[in-house]
């Protein structure tokens, strides 16, 4: 047996110290693999801030998505996705974030994460929770959707835009030293700059074709819009859904563009020629390097664009070398066998070195076919000089220049001979100059037009359409119709001119049909039948022409103004009630006469007033109208033909309105033929009943001087005090009684006033005066009477009593609202108004006549029987 009592006894102390061994850590940056074939396929589920910084209220983040032609690709962040390392991305991409750092691998049977902050240059801030790509890895990955929203911090969306930078921050929870830092470009701008100093050339026109020659498809950064596939550089394009990009000096951006083959092509600005021919090692060290140079893609050659990163190509260009510039002109477009034209040479040294002259100047014109020149004709600014070397066959003359100096310019005239050898058609030479040194200048051309002779083997079709009556005294001084397409019946036509004119020319011999395209006709003319005669076939618009070789026939068609038509607008008013508001509907319509300066006037009773902004024109609210008191106003102005418009408006029935409220409307409008022309009024009808209290009452008594007939300024101050203390009533009598005291009028006074009678009128007639004028007061409630010295108030035996007895008495009626009674609308819909409009309907007066695609024409104006009286014999007038 044991016995014993229990107690307790500590033992020693162990301590254990963990060391965690500290790892550099490092951030690489991915994009997705639209291919599928990368053997890097983490899943990338990730938690995003929602407050911060620094960042709290962590989220799952909805899975990304990656954007492609016409749309975007979701992705699930739980499922294994292929990723690509990058340095560049397009606004739209899911930005892919790995961080290594071995020693927060703390628990190897355990996924671990770690934050990082990504921040953009657009000002946005994002931070998220990477996640281990499996236990005991050590390395985290996760992802950032980007957009070209407005910023929003701490959304789980980071906001990039073109030439923006994208930078990630990760550090390290266990050692503050520990700070790994990584960024990347997003939707760079290529630029096109100088393969001799670097300068970021302006101006250049870049296009992106595909493989085979075709212009490319390009999308904006939405992936949706469509982008111009050519740009100039330094200057701005705008996608179908309005974003406007704008480049940077030198710079142009193709956003979005399908993985495949494809060829940059430029047309170079002034001075520069491409596509260059230094090398990438060369150009890599020029200002402004590192370039974004691809051996394909920059040099105008069919490249392949991989799913991925955007496009971001720089181009070379190769500054001209020659410093000689030409240009070329003729004295005239059009010209015959036997002519003589002169060509005018202008050339230029564009060297900027003072230096730089051009010396042993050569200039080379090579002539077309059957053109000679004619010698002495040759002009060196202006002074006559030895004729160009030239030969064996005529064509190429040399002029020799001599030096030219930098910035110098020379000009050299000389004429040629259409010989009998020249073709027909467009004649065309060319011109170049070189110097001593090899330095040659461009290709400058000049074209005349080598016609036949007028009548020389071809025959003629000419005519006008005239605007008038048939006659021979009208066609010349009548107007010509414009833009008239006449046709033959071959299909090729002609266009008349301003002054109705038109021809065909190289006719054959030959029966024709020559008609006008009545399509072609403003709808307000119609074509004249002006002879009845074989000629015409059959209709006013079509003529036979009957032919001859060599011969001008004219065929003339008359048109005139279409006859007036009569026409209606009308006019309609329709009311409902909600209580104390009423809702008018005014429907108007016009029909094929237009109208102009149109306008509305809707007359409201006292009774009503107009409610502000409840006007609406067709379903959509309209500025008030003009109101004057109760006349209310719209202007609709110009409205033209064939059109209808409802206005709807409220008014509001005062408070005090009583009785029968009619509204009245009518419309007063314009037309060609005649202004101010006004409608009947259309009318409806608004019946209020309110219970009223009548009341009457003295209100004043005005005091006069012995024959006295004027208002002092006491009374006329109590006659306005006794008024105003009536309140918020309806006044609907004023009597006024005069009356005299007791003496008679003496004779002497009678001049004034015949007696009391007369006396005591004119004391009610002085107070009727100051209501109305003063007061205003309606004139057809005030009453006067004359009660002479009948009703004294006091004895007119004492001059106090008699004072009494000179007097006025006013006393009015009044009506006062003491409920609102009832409103009945008596007549809600008007009869329709119809006005009668007379004129010509709405026509398309303006047609567009595009020109016609045959033969040159000429200004034949003067090929009329007056040109053929002073023509060369040999020549006359057929027909007509």
């Amino acid at each position: 047996d044991f016995s014993g009592s229990a107690g307790t006894t500590n033992s020693n102390t162990v301590t254990v110290l963990t060391t965690i061994i500290q790892t550099p850590s490092s951030i690489r940056l991915f994009q997705f693999d639209a291919t599928g074939t990368s053997s890097f396929t983490p899943t990338v589920v990730t938690q995003h801030a929602t407050s911060g910084p620094p960042g709290n209220g962590f989220v799952v983040s909805p899975d990304p998505a990656v954007p492609t032609i016409g749309g975007s690709t979701p992705l699930v962040a739980t499922d294994p996705q292929p990723l690509n390392a990058v340095d560049l991305y397009t606004t739209g991409d899911p930005i892919f974030v790995q961080v290594d750092d071995q020693d927060q691998n703390l628990d190897p049977a355990v996924l671990e994460t770690v934050r990082v902050v990504v921040t953009s240059s657009t000002g946005d801030q994002e931070e998220i929770i990477l996640t281990e790509t499996g236990v005991d890895t050590g390395i985290f990955i996760g992802y950032v959707q980007s957009s070209s929203d407005p910023v929003s911090q701490f959304d789980g969306i980071l906001t990039l835009g073109a030439e923006s930078n994208v930078t990630v921050q990760y550090t390290d929870q266990f050692d503050p030293t520990d700070v790994s830092t990584s960024g990347s470009l997003v939707d760079p701008f290529g630029v096109v700059f100088s393969s001799s100093d670097g300068t970021l050339l302006d101006g250049a026109i870049v296009t992106l074709l595909d493989s085979s020659g075709n212009p490319a498809n390009v999308f904006g950064d939405d992936g949706i819009s469509t982008y111009p596939n050519t740009v100039v550089t330094g200057g701005s394009a705008t996608d179908s859904g309005g974003t406007v990009v704008n480049f940077p000096t030198g710079s142009y951006r193709f956003p979005r563009v399908a993985p495949g083959d494809y060829r940059i092509a430029v047309t170079a600005p002034s001075g520069f020629e491409g596509p260059s021919t230094v090398g990438v090692a060369d150009l890599q060290i020029l200002p402004g390097a590192p370039y974004a140079l691809d051996t394909k893609a920059s040099f105008s050659t069919v490249f392949t664009l991989q799913a991925g990163p955007p496009l971001h190509v720089d181009i070379p260009l190769d500054a001209l070398t020659s410093v000689l510039v030409i240009d070329k002109a003729a004295s005239k477009d059009t010209a015959a066998i036997g002519d003589f034209v002169q060509y005018t040479l202008t050339l230029s040294n564009v060297d900027t070195n003072p230096a730089g002259s051009a010396n042993g100047v050569l200039i080379s014109d090579i002539l077309p076919v059957g053109l000679r020149y004619q010698n002495g004709s040759v002009r060196l600014d202006g002074v006559a000089v030895d004729d160009p070397a030239i030969s064996k066959d005529g064509r190429t003359l040399t002029f020799s220049i001599g030096s030219l100096p930098s910035g110098g310019s020379v000009q050299v005239k000389y004429v040629v001979e259409l010989t009998v050898g020249t073709r027909l058609g467009k004649a065309v030479n060319s011109v170049s100059a070189e110097d001593n040194l090899g330095r040659r200048s461009n290709d400058a051309v000049a074209a005349i037009n080598v016609t036949e002779d007028l009548f020389a083997s071809r025959s003629f079709i000419a005519g006008r359409v005239i605007i008038g009556e048939c006659g021979e005294d009208q066609r010349f001084s009548d107007p010509g119709l414009q833009s008239v397409r006449i046709f033959m019946e071959d299909g090729t036509y002609a266009a008349t001119d301003e002054e109705g004119r038109y021809h065909f020319e190289g006719i054959r011999p030959g029966t024709h049909v020559v008609q006008v395209d009545k399509a072609s006709i403003p709808d307000n003319l119609e074509i004249v039948d002006c002879v009845k005669n074989t000629r015409f076939a059959g209709t006013p618009y079509s003529q036979f022409v009957d032919i001859q070789g060599g011969t001008l026939w004219r065929t003339d068609f008359y048109v005139r103004e279409k006859k007036p038509i009569t026409d209606t607008a009308t006019l309609f008013i329709q009311s409902e009630l909600n209580e104390e508001n009423i809702k008018y509907t005014i429907e108007m319509s016009n029909g094929e006469i237009p109208v102009k300066n149109y306008r509305l006037i809707i007359n409201l009773p006292d009774g009503i007033e107009y409610d502000l902004g409840s006007s609406i024109a067709d379903d959509a609210v309209i500025d008030d109208p003009y109101v004057n008191e109760n006349v209310v106003v719209y202007r609709f102005g110009d409205l033209g033909a064939n059109w209808k418009k409802q206005l709807k408006l409220r008014g509001r029935i005062k408070e005090k309105a009583d009785g029968d409220l009619v509204t009245t409307a009518f419309v007063i409008l314009n037309t060609d033929a005649k202004k101010n022309i006004r409608s009947t009024p259309i009318k409806n009808k608004l019946e209020v009943s309110r219970v009223r209290m009548e009341g009457k009452s003295v209100v004043y008594q005005a005091y006069f001087q012995p024959l006295g007939a004027e208002l002092s300024y006491l009374s006329k101050k109590g006659i306005r005090e006794a008024i105003d203390n009536l309140g918020e009533v309806d006044i609907t009598r004023n009597e006024v009684t005069g009356y005299s005291d007791a003496t008679s009028v003496k004779r002497r006074s009678t001049w004034l006033y015949e007696n009391n009678s007369a006396l005591s009128k004119a004391r009610a007639k002085v107070v009727g005066e100051y209501l109305i004028n003063e007061l205003n007061i309606d004139e057809d409630t005030v009453i006067l009477n004359g009660a002479g010295s009948t009703v004294p108030v006091a004895t007119n035996a004492t001059v106090q009593g008699r004072s009494l007895n000179r007097r006025a008495e006013l006393v009015v009626s009044t009506s006062e609202v003491v409920a609102p009674g009832k409103v009945e609308l008596v007549t809600s819909e008007s009869e329709v108004s119809e006005i009668t409009l007379e004129g010509q309907p709405e026509f398309k007066i303006e047609k567009l006549i595009e020109a016609p695609p045959v033969t040159e024409q000429l200004d034949i104006s003067t090929f009329d029987e007056f040109w053929i009286k002073e023509a060369t014999p040999g020549y006359e007038w057929l027909m007509p």
